[in-house]
């Protein structure tokens, strides 16, 4: 009997489809690995089966029996658990009250602050590998014991169907031996487990069955043993690029900004020229710091080494705000966040930070500014009903064109565009994509992270390429095709042997 199984699964957001009739299921006793690029679908796949999110058509059925998961807690209840690649623990309880928070009706009322409280806790702790004391803080673990806390929360409700995802995103070599060894215990004791992962020989080393997802939909079903690793990155991206390469500008020779060697405390190795009107992209999979990379150029982290020039001249840049004075401006990665004043006007977030540029006689003159708002309105393309509406009453691609907007009037060297195009709707895509176009043929040196590999290529005269916190390579565009950029881009985890194999 299939211990987890979804038919049909599709989900639908404000009219976009994101997952589209996905038909998955796994078995007691087996790991099914779940491989895609980013955007393939596999975490709203994961969050449908364990009640995150209610699926928009398709069923599940858990043990041969239908089921609808409205929460988390309903999937918890059916014994499906999932161990969350952002971690779910409270840093300031120890880490038997995070444990005991999951338990809930598990365990009997009368057990809390008892013996037989401190005894099931050191036995889930046990179970896991986890060698602390009951007591320790949360906040006090190492991202190793914090990932093994997350599974013994999993686990302490007697979860028969395990979902991981990413689990070893961010542990070190011997840590990640530990962990795999502990999926294949928790396999070989008979759970189902369902594993997401970036690394594809760590899924080599322990998948007994692979599915492929790419954008959005099912590419197939294969047992681990058909597939080699280059088989995987194939299935997952084989797919055409966007023609906007064929319409990229020719850059200038002159060198606008050079970087060597540049390292902060979460990404190293960053080093590349770039010339007037060239763009650069920078491509990686969720965690390789590629926006690490962003934010060090900008000194937002602080630099530990390296170097950077602007058209020659050495600087030193502690903030972003330094980098704008120096010619390096960011449109932020978070817009909502980072980059607009939602309850604001949008004629206000055109000119955020550039009052001075309209003041006559110290004086600040509104006209001034909303002849230069109607321009870029004009200019940028920007969908609205009136300058004075609040900018959160934007779609996110008209937002996102008034940030941009707002950036490229201080005529930068060098833009830096983080997630240009995340949460818009198509129309606005093509108008970024062609923004983006337009300011290179106007000579401003461009820098793209994004982490939609079509995107990055298409917009890109060469692609920095980001793994496990460092800039692992640098490709011309011919050389930047999608399986060269995964080849690099996927982790160099070592080698395993499948002992089962042998």
């Amino acid at each position: 009997m299939l211990a987890l199984e979804g038919q049909g699964l599709s989900k639908t957001y404000s009219g976009v489809t994101v997952v589209r009739d996905i038909d998955i299921a796994v078995e007691p006793g087996r790991i099914r690995a779940v491989i895609g690029e980013n955007g393939a679908g596999k975490s709203t796949l994961m969050k449908m089966l364990t009640g995150i999110v209610q699926p928009s058509a398709g069923s599940i059925r858990c043990n041969g029996e239908s089921v609808a998961f409205q929460t988390p807690g309903d999937a918890m209840s059916a014994g499906v658990g999932i161990v969350h690649q952002e971690l779910q623990i409270v840093p300031t309880l120890s880490v038997a009250d995070n444990l005991m928070l999951v338990a809930g009706d598990a365990i009997p009322k009368t057990w809390r602050g008892s013996p037989s409280e401190r005894t099931f806790v050191n036995a889930q702790l046990k179970r896991v590998g986890l060698d602390v004391k009951p007591t320790t803080l949360a906040a006090n673990l190492s991202a190793a014991q914090a990932q093994l806390l997350e599974i013994a929360k999993a686990l302490a409700l007697d979860s028969r169907v395990l979902i991981f995802d990413e689990p070893t995103s961010a542990l070190p070599p011997n840590d990640v031996e530990r962990l795999l060894a502990l999926v294949e215990g928790l396999r070989d004791d008979g759970h189902a487990i369902l594993y997401i992962s970036h690394h594809l020989n760590e899924i080599k080393r322990i998948a007994d069955d692979i599915t492929v997802l790419r954008d959005g939909q099912l590419v197939g079903h294969y047992p681990c043993a058909d597939l080699s690793t280059d088989d995987m990155i194939h299935l997952m991206v084989d797919r055409p690029v966007a023609l906007y390469g064929n319409m990229l500008p020719d850059h200038g020779e002159d060198e606008v900004l050079r970087v060597e060697g540049l390292t902060s405390e979460h990404v190293a190795n960053i080093g590349f020229s770039l010339r007037k009107g060239e763009i650069i992209g920078f491509a990686g999979l969720i965690g390789s710091g590629m926006h690490d990379a962003a934010q060090t150029l900008v000194g937002e982290q602080k630099w530990l080494r390296g170097s950077v020039s602007v058209n020659g001249k050495p600087v030193r840049l502690r903030s972003p705000a330094q980098a704008a004075e120096a010619g390096i401006v960011i449109v932020p990665e978070e817009r909502k966040i980072q980059a607009i004043l939602p309850d604001m006007s949008v004629q206000e977030n055109f000119h955020i930070g550039r009052h001075g540029a309209f003041r006559d006689n110290g004086l600040l003159s509104p006209k001034a500014m909303r002849s230069k708002a109607e321009d870029l309105v004009k200019i940028f393309k920007v969908r609205l009903a009136s300058l004075n509406q609040p900018i959160s009453t934007l779609s996110g691609g008209n937002q996102q064109k008034v940030v941009v907007a707002r950036c490229v009037q201080s005529d930068p060297e060098v833009l830096i565009l983080s997630e240009p195009t995340r949460g818009v709707d198509v129309g606005a895509k093509d108008d970024i994509h062609q923004l983006v176009l337009d300011l290179a043929k106007a000579g401003t040196a461009v820098i793209v992270i994004s982490s939609e590999m079509d995107e990055v290529l298409a917009l890109s005269h060469k692609v920095a390429v980001f793994s496990a916190g460092e800039m692992v390579g640098l490709l011309p565009r011919e050389d930047a095709t999608p399986q060269n950029v995964m080849k690099l881009a996927t982790p160099k985890t070592k080698d395993v042997t499948d002992d089962r194999a042998a």
